[in-house]
């Protein structure tokens, strides 16, 4: 099922801090002892200008037992590596923290642990390099101490691999380990933490939910199986981890429904290039559960990775250049090619196991995370509303639209707003993207009331609690994505202020692909495939397919006493 295909990492620990890695095969600057006193006092200073920027921004990962290559905990050896932390962060690789607000997407909230570095916070380390890299005295040391992420303050339930995970050196793994926590009733998950074992070994965790027990099937004796991309099983993403990252805890009012005979698959990212001594791990995974039904229940929801259209608010959507060209397919030396995926919020959200999931007429989106594999490069996601106070569309666009297809004898399919577009031009570019949204919500809920739905299109106008919202909302800008360094960006606001999506909203997924060998990623797994140059690259879970994915939390309320969908 492409909807949930899903993606080799994460993302991410639900809260994400974020750690920096090494920049690989960068020169360092000369060493400087720091024992030179006579620094001038408007010079740039290692313990008063640049320590407050590491602190806060490297040393969860740069530390004496962290993934970064080096500590940067000890200030000389942040002033050895002075020119490759230089290099790194005015390219931008480092802090590998992909969103960034640009001139066509800037999300109206920030992100809880943003570690990005302003404009000017890279041209100060880019002044102290070229200067020299003083070290300055440690009395003008002001940055706050770093302080580590908590644990849950309980948990019900905690497992790891049947035995440790012995890693083969060389390139990275993709090991799959298969959770039971026994669960016997519908049960409520609000708190997950990752106790990792090898912490320079392990890069990070991607939690999958496996309703069916398909896992079971796939395994090897010991529990395991080797997995890229995805999990391979028709679940969806529960949490992710990454070194640095804190707990997912909720408090006692949200929680995510678990149902019976779920098991888990833990999808381990493997690094033997992050500086352990010993390739061997036991990650351990905690749960905390909640003795009552929340009063809000949070949905992992995965939008993308689509192979058909609908209609231009649903679907991989046609390569604007070739309208009759609706398939994903990225060409070898494309050095930024993009792919649409839109998706339409409906009122209902799908289920992990093909059933309907569950209802509810607006949601709250808690956070979101990018997915795509070594050609993806860039990610934009916004959301498309009627304007405020308005009806989703102009008064007949919608029904003339559709009465001239049925005038023309369209197919009642999928391929009834193809023949619209060809037979009924006029009409089908009077559509907007909006209005596609309420037509589309319409035909997947309206059942015998489709006319009605569609009527209520042009005649009912926004209720008062969209009044506010604007009607093109971006919620993700990365363009500095990469693979090697995913993350789950949750929104740093109110829960009231977060971005909503009702019924109709239509959201748009706009991924870039570099398919060249400027790409270093492409480049080193095409040559771990034994390709010499970049190839057709198409949809799918293996390591040189592609996915355009956005990963959701979502909250919403539930009614009272709502039972299991």
């Amino acid at each position: 099922m492409a909807l949930y295909r899903l993606f080799g990492l994460v993302f991410l620990g639900l809260l994400v801090t974020g750690c920096s890695a090494s920049d690989d095969g960068t020169e360092t600057a000369d060493v400087n002892d720091g024992s030179a006193t006579s620094t001038p006092e408007d010079a740039l200073t290692f313990y008063r200008d640049i320590k407050p920027i590491t602190d806060a921004h490297c040393i969860q990962c740069h530390n004496a037992t962290g993934i970064g290559f080096f500590d940067m905990s000890n200030p000389e050896t942040v002033i050895t590596w002075a020119a490759a932390i230089k290099a790194s962060v005015m390219s931008r690789t480092m802090p590998p923290y992909g969103a960034m607000a640009t001139d066509t997407c800037t999300p109206e909230h920030q992100f809880v642990g943003d570690i990005s570095l302003s404009d000017e916070q890279i041209a100060t380390i880019a002044e102290w390099a070229d200067a020299g890299a003083e070290l300055g005295d440690a009395n003008d040391d002001v940055s706050e101490p770093l302080v580590p992420p908590a644990t849950l303050d309980r948990f019900d339930f905690e497992a790891q691999a049947n035995a440790p995970i012995q890693v083969e050196d060389g390139d990275d793994s993709f090991i799959c380990v298969v959770i039971d926590p026994g669960l016997t009733e519908e049960t409520w998950i609000n708190g997950i933490e990752v106790v990792p074992d090898n912490i320079k070994l392990a890069h990070h965790m991607v939690l999958f939910t496996d309703p069916t027990r398909a896992s079971l099937q796939k395994m090897n004796e010991d529990g395991t199986y080797p997995c890229f991309g995805s999990a391979g099983v028709p679940g969806t993403v529960l949490s992710a981890w990454a070194p640095g990252a804190p707990p997912f805890d909720f408090p006692d009012d949200k929680a995510t429904r678990i149902a019976p005979g779920t098991l888990f698959v833990m999808q381990m990212h493997y690094s033997p290039q992050g500086g352990a001594s010993e390739l061997i791990d036991h990650t351990k995974i905690r749960f905390r559960y909640l003795t009552e039904p929340p009063k809000y229940e949070v949905f992992m929801q995965l939008v993308g990775n689509f192979d058909f259209n609908f209609s231009p608010a649903l679907g991989l959507q046609a390569d604007p250049n070739n309208p009759e060209d609706v398939k994903f397919e990225i060409p070898p030396g494309a050095e930024m090619h993009h792919e649409i995926m839109r998706w339409t919020y409906a009122g209902q959200l799908p289920g992990s196991t093909g059933q309907g999931g569950p209802l509810a007429e607006t949601v709250k989106l808690f956070s979101i995370a990018p997915h795509m594999h070594y050609t993806g490069v860039d990610m934009k996601v916004w959301i498309d509303r009627p304007a405020p106070g308005s009806t989703a569309c102009e008064p007949g666009t919608l029904t003339n639209a559709v009465f001239c297809g049925l005038r023309e004898n369209c197919p009642q399919d999928q391929t009834f707003v193809n023949c619209l577009e060809e037979r009924c031009p006029d009409e089908f570019d009077a559509v907007s993207l909006p209005c596609w949204g309420c037509g589309t919500s319409a035909f997947l809920n309206g059942g015998e009331n489709v006319q009605q739905e569609l009527f209520a299109c042009e005649n009912e106008a926004k209720s008062a609690h969209d009044s506010e919202l604007q009607a093109n909302e971006c919620l993700l800008s990365a363009p500095s994505y990469s693979f090697e360094w995913q993350w789950n960006y949750q929104y740093d606001t109110a829960f009231e202020a977060l971005p909503s999506l009702s019924k109709g909203t239509v959201m748009t997924i706009d991924c870039g692909y570099n398919n060249t060998l400027d790409n270093p990623l492409l480049a080193k797994a095409l040559s771990r495939a034994g390709y010499d140059e970049p190839i057709t690259v198409t949809q799918g879970d293996e390591t040189l397919d592609e996915m355009c994915l956005a990963v959701m939390t979502l909250v919403f309320e539930r009614a009272p006493g709502e039972d299991a969908p």
